[in-house]
């Protein structure tokens, strides 16, 4: 019998779409396993937009991503939170109508109620989780949520020079780092710049101008979801530091990363450390156009860009989605409470 299962979380204008994405990820993943889940998002039509496109099924509305507008009369086997709005009572509640609750993490946020906690990021084990009972830590990389596309890519063939590159900021660019992306990179001799953009963008029509402005070609992808061959086809990628650089180290692109809000610094710096990606700083640095041009010569040389691609692809295999959903739907059979938590 299938498992009453809904997957609560939110996306849209102001918020991006990293949540949609992963819990697509895990949704689709429930699907393969027989599951018929349901999401239940805040009610932006670019968010439900996001999700059809991706081929989510069922898809219910709440008035606000801050409010529990919706869930109430709701109950089951299973729901799946990823938020960054929720309050703690919020998850209490959700916890009291559903036999388990499952708690999408990147920072260690709240004290959540009982049931799994997931965080997918390279940093996850070294943040300071607290041993409590009943709570399942499923921490790392081994568990990132990332769409079915990107699982099974075969290694990159590096190429002697830096012909193509991807200009990549997330789901939203309100600090127009994309122009200023597009008018360092567009400097380099001889290459084709590959861009990005969504309607969550506040500047589309400047962003079409500074790319009038370069001298090298510059390639438009707008709205587009799946971005496996893009990725591929490019030499090195120009990064915000969200859930892009996983999609970019599980095919194997060398990154230079850049901080556009808080919650992405520890995701870049580890990355960094993994030997990945070169970080350029934050975006409203004074320095940061000589410190993307300085990443763009450190990156230059084959052999660089063969390791770190190799770093990349290592630490990402795109099963991360499967091994959740066995995790959640099966808890008997999975770690105990702490067995997956890293450094504890």
């Amino acid at each position: 019998m299938k498992k009453r299962i809904f997957i609560i979380t939110e996306g849209g204008k102001g918020i991006g779409f990293g949540h949609l994405s992963r819990c697509f990820s895990l949704y689709h993943a429930l699907r393969q396993k027989g599951e018929e889940p349901v999401f239940l998002v805040n009610e932006d039509s670019s968010a439900l937009s996001f999700l059809a496109s991706l081929g989510g099924k069922e898809i219910q509305t709440r008035h606000r991503a801050e409010s529990l507008n919706g869930v109430q009369g709701l109950g089951g086997e299973l729901a799946v939170v990823d938020s960054y709005r929720l309050p703690l009572p919020a998850y209490q509640e959700i916890a009291g109508r559903f036999d388990l609750l499952v708690s999408i993490d990147d920072e260690n946020r709240l004290p959540y109620p009982p049931g799994f906690v997931v965080n997918g990021a390279l940093y996850a084990s070294e943040l300071p989780y607290p041993r409590r009972p009943g709570v399942n830590l499923l921490l790392g990389p081994d568990y990132f949520l990332l769409r079915p596309e990107y699982m099974g890519i075969p290694p990159r063939e590096v190429r002697r020079e830096i012909r193509d590159i991807l200009i990549t900021v997330g789901g939203v660019d309100w600090c127009h780092l994309t122009q200023r992306l597009i008018k360092i990179a567009g400097e380099m001799p001889g290459v084709t710049l590959h861009v990005l953009t969504t309607d969550g963008f506040d500047d589309l029509e400047g962003i079409h101008r500074s790319a009038d402005e370069v001298p090298a070609k510059v390639l438009f992808y707008h709205n587009r979801r799946n971005l496996v061959e893009v990725m591929r086809r490019c030499d090195i990628a120009l990064s915000a530091g969200g859930q892009t650089t996983y999609e970019l180290a599980a095919c194997g692109t060398p990154t230079v990363g850049v901080c556009t809000v808080q919650n992405q610094l520890k995701n870049l710096l580890a990355w960094e450390k993994a030997g990945f990606l070169l970080f350029a700083g934050w975006e409203n640095d004074s320095r940061f156009g000589n410190k993307m041009r300085q990443c763009l010569e450190t990156i230059t040389p084959q052999e660089t860009r063969a390791q770190m691609s190799r770093e990349g692809r290592k630490r990402i295999d795109g099963r991360g989605p499967a091994r959740v959903a066995g995790a959640i739907l099966y808890p008997g059979e999975s770690a105990t409470p702490f067995e997956k938590a890293g450094n504890f």
